[in-house]
């Protein structure tokens, strides 16, 4: 079952909790040295590192679509509506999925691929963007394949090799 809500129920708020804490080094940078879920660069000295449970605080203001088995979330993306994004030159207003991640059991079964589906279809007629990093390729050939397209490329910003990514999905 997937869920689109507003504001993440209390039920919910442990099992996001607990996948977070489980795949946040899979991240780069993992989440936990980010100053924020719509952190800018990547590069450079972090003065504002908020750990793990600021990042969870960040997205608790987020709305979320959940994958739910069970009655327990196993999977989940967190996006913030109608976000101003500027982006090496292009400007969007747009839905913005700053979080995706799905439990390590339930990988590999198309959650990532409907948590988007859901999202496009509860919020029609909108733009959609996110970033994330050149060598999560299972993401990016998941981005492509539902119709997002490149549009900024920030090369070695998460590391050598590793380049910040924007995609973008119009209306």
């Amino acid at each position: 079952m997937f869920l689109y809500q507003k504001k993440l129920q209390k039920e919910y708020q442990d099992d996001i909790w607990g996948i977070l804490c489980m795949s946040e080094k899979e991240f780069i940078p993992p989440l936990s040295e980010r100053d924020s879920t719509t952190q800018q660069s990547f590069s450079g000295e972090k003065a504002n590192k908020r750990g793990l449970a600021g990042y969870y605080q960040q997205m608790l203001q987020q709305e979320f679509i959940l994958a739910v088995e069970e009655e327990k979330a196993i999977g989940f993306l967190s996006f913030i509506p109608d976000h101003f994004l500027k982006a090496e030159g292009n400007e969007f207003v747009c839905d913005y999925v700053t979080t995706i991640v799905v439990s390590h059991g339930f990988r590999g079964r198309g959650i990532a691929g409907k948590m988007y589906h859901t999202l496009f279809e509860n919020r029609k007629g909108k733009s959609f963007a996110t970033r994330t990093w050149s060598t999560n390729y299972s993401h990016i050939h998941l981005l492509k394949k539902m119709g997002f397209e490149l549009v900024a490329l920030l090369p070695d910003e998460r590391g050598v090799g590793i380049d910040t990514v924007y995609y973008f999905k119009g209306a």
